[in-house]
């Protein structure tokens, strides 16, 4: 076996090492990886949620090796047990988070070690959608323009000192086949994915008869409706 494959040697959960009880000694070489999985602001366990474990890129050949998949319970909580073959899998990891009616999440590189209990709170958002529908765009000089940089979001981190980051709203709808920071072309309508329950914040930048105007907005975006926000030009 090519010794840069190791797809199959890592097993998760209770395989390669025993059932433990927190109060006594892990087997050597065990790493425990312990989640809470909360959404909303008021931190509501979210259940059913993919949970995928990766290893950091392995020096010169980046590869990522998927250590294995679990699902948060009625609690919010899931599990990884087990035992690295390699030195080179000790160290960093990458934690993929995935529902259907949540904003899928991807926390980079943390760091384990074994025989210590890595425990860590991760929020997730559930989808809503905000529609920006822009209107009245009528450019007279040639360098009148107007561009959304960005909608963004508070988003938490998988930090336990620090509860919030910035999420970045996604286009699922654009007519205009827009990329993010192109110049508005006309009047149109582009609806984001984004997190429900919570102020989405629009910035955009406005170049009208030569002056440039950049503004942020900020709008509340409710769950189980599409918020409709009308940008004037």
């Amino acid at each position: 076996m090519n010794k840069y494959t190791y797809s199959l040697i890592l097993l998760v959960l209770f395989y390669g090492c025993n059932k433990y009880d927190l109060d006594s000694e892990y087997e050597e070489g065990c790493i425990i990886i312990e989640g809470n999985i909360v959404s909303e602001r008021n931190r509501i366990p979210a259940e059913g949620i993919k949970a995928v474990l990766y290893s950091e890129p392995i020096e010169f050949i980046g590869l990522t090796i998927t250590i294995g998949t679990t699902y948060s319970d009625e609690n919010g909580k899931f599990k990884f047990i087990y035992k690295p073959k390699e030195k080179r899998m000790h160290g960093k990891y990458t934690l993929s988070l995935k529902h259907s009616d949540y904003i899928n999440e991807e926390f980079k590189y943390f760091s384990c070690d074994t025989g210590v209990v890595t425990s860590k709170r991760f929020f997730m958002a559930k989808k809503a959608k905000l529609k920006i529908i822009v209107e009245g765009y009528y450019p007279v000089l040639e360098e009148d323009k107007l561009l959304i940089w960005s909608v963004w979001y508070p988003d938490a981190t998988s930090s336990i000192n620090q509860d919030y980051a910035i999420g970045i709203a996604e286009i699922i709808e654009n007519e205009d086949m827009l990329s993010v920071g192109e110049p508005i072309q006309a009047n149109c309508e582009i609806t984001y994915e984004t997190s429900g329950n919570s102020y989405a914040y629009i910035r955009t930048t406005k170049v009208k008869n030569g002056i440039q105007t950049n503004t942020t907005d900020t709008v509340y975006v409710s769950l189980n409706e599409t918020y409709i926000h009308k940008l004037n030009y």
